[in-house]
């Protein structure tokens, strides 16, 4: 059987999230990115980020905010809200999301659904479906819930299956902000209804309703958002509650040694160089899942150990990764000051055999000198006279970037290799002078090679 998933959802209006009862009478709880951090670090399976009003306002979904969002969470982000399009799927994709949600445009033109699964793959669309009864049925409601479709919901799903969706999230809208619960009749037709996952959606007020829904239907996934908005609990408690009632959740899936340790690698985020080896038992790995910071298991002092907690050099978690063998940890970070007790960038500094000259090794090296001349200027340094002289700065840029062009025109291996370093190194100080992040030319680049 897979683990069941629990997901806190994000209904987003106005650049805030908000909650409210059927779809109405909203109330702001709090900033997206904030919330999907935190829930991320309390254990949540996925996260929802639902633009509730795009498609009401004939808008596109507000990028810049899943952007943001997407690089504070460690677990897989579902956006949805103003999607019309396959390219707008690839867009939300391109901006963070690893799985798209289409709605009402899904029901305007349900190619969107097989033009997507064929471009993206189907494991990244979901349709996302809001219902009613209505009479005797299940009635297909749009546009945020406020215009009818005129669609049997069960028939919808089976065919939204047929077109290439990979999920459904099933929102019964009468159910949802009452807190009495998902609507089990509804939740259990649809799953019964097709074989791709289900997500329950709309009524959660309890741990308890989420056992229930697990319970009683087979739905692959729970979605909530009061529960966690207001406090009530963590999807950390939620997974507790339901293990030990039987309901298989996600574990942390990582292998300890004899002493309850695994070896974590930590590499700076940007440039990927290995600031460290530490260990760290599942308390310490749970305490940075849930602060964002690094957290080790201190041998000599017996004791927990959190990265710069008396130096002040304290390391952001970007990523987390397991290895293979899920035994070892390579953890991303953005540091802050040395990485080494010593006062040295990383603790890899002595030379035991070979040499790392001639490597990519030599970026980060030579970026700290930069950034140290930039600092502490030191008389006659060439780089703090282009420092110091924007205009030669940006010469040399464009002069470089030519030679280079004519080294590649003439076929000149080692002219190339000269030109290109001089054409970095020339950029480097260009970069190191205006602030430019270079992680966010690691975006483009990234966004680019889709």
């Amino acid at each position: 059987m897979l683990a069941k998933r629990v997901i806190p959802c994000l209904d987003v209006k106005d650049g805030k999230v908000v909650k409210g009862t059927g779809f109405a009478d909203l109330k702001d709880v709090g900033h997206p990115p904030d919330l999907a951090e935190r829930y991320s670090r309390e254990g949540a399976d996925e996260i929802a980020f639902l633009d509730i009003a795009a498609t009401q306002e004939s808008r596109g979904t507000t990028l810049g905010l899943v952007r943001e969002t997407a690089e504070r969470v460690f677990v897989p982000l579902t956006v949805g809200g103003g999607v019309r399009s396959a390219e707008d799927v690839h867009s939300a994709l391109l901006a963070g999301a690893d799985k798209v949600s289409i709605n009402s445009a899904a029901v305007a033109d349900p190619d969107i659904i097989s033009e997507s699964a064929e471009r993206f793959g189907r494991q990244c669309v979901v349709v996302a479906i809001d219902a009613k009864k209505v009479g005797g049925r299940y009635e297909v409601f749009v546009a945020g819930g406020t215009r009818p479709a005129g669609l049997d919901a069960l028939e919808w799903a089976a065919e939204a299956e047929d077109m290439g969706a990979g999920e459904i999230l099933l929102t019964s809208i009468g159910a949802d902000g009452t807190a009495d619960g998902y609507d089990i009749e509804l939740t259990k037709a649809v799953v019964d209804e097709v074989s791709v996952p289900v997500i329950a959606s709309g009524g959660c007020g309890s741990m308890e309703h989420i056992y229930e829904v697990f319970e009683r239907t087979d739905c692959a996934a729970a979605l909530a958002a009061s529960i966690f908005h207001y406090g009530q609990c963590t999807p950390a408690q939620v997974h507790e509650y339901l293990r030990e009632r039987g309901i298989e959740v996600r574990r942390l899936d990582l292998k300890f040694d004899a002493e309850g340790l695994l070896p974590v690698v930590v590499q700076d985020f940007r440039t990927n160089e290995v600031l460290m080896l530490a260990y760290s038992n599942e308390e310490a790995v749970e305490e940075m899942l849930r602060t964002g910071r690094t957290c080790f298991w201190s041998r000599s002092r017996q004791r927990l150990w959190r990265k710069g907690e008396e130096s002040g050099h304290v390391q952001k978690i970007k990523s987390m990764q397991a290895d293979c063998d899920s035994d070892a940890l390579l953890v991303k970070v953005e540091q802050t000051g040395a990485a080494c007790h010593t006062g040295a960038p990383s603790c890899f500094f002595k030379q035991v055999w070979g040499s790392a000259e001639g490597t990519a090794q030599v970026i980060p090296d030579l970026l700290r000198v930069i950034e140290e001349r930039r600092a502490d200027p030191e008389g006659g340094s060439y780089t703090c006279k282009l420092f110091a002289d924007e205009t030669k700065m940006c010469k040399k840029i464009v002069e470089e970037a030519a030679e280079f062009a004519l080294a590649v025109k003439d076929h000149d291996k080692d002219g190339e290799a000269s030109e290109l370093a001089d054409l970095v190194y020339h950029a480097l100080v260009a970069v190191v002078k205006e602030g430019i992040p270079l992680d966010r030319m690691y975006e483009v680049l990234s966004e680019r090679r889709q």
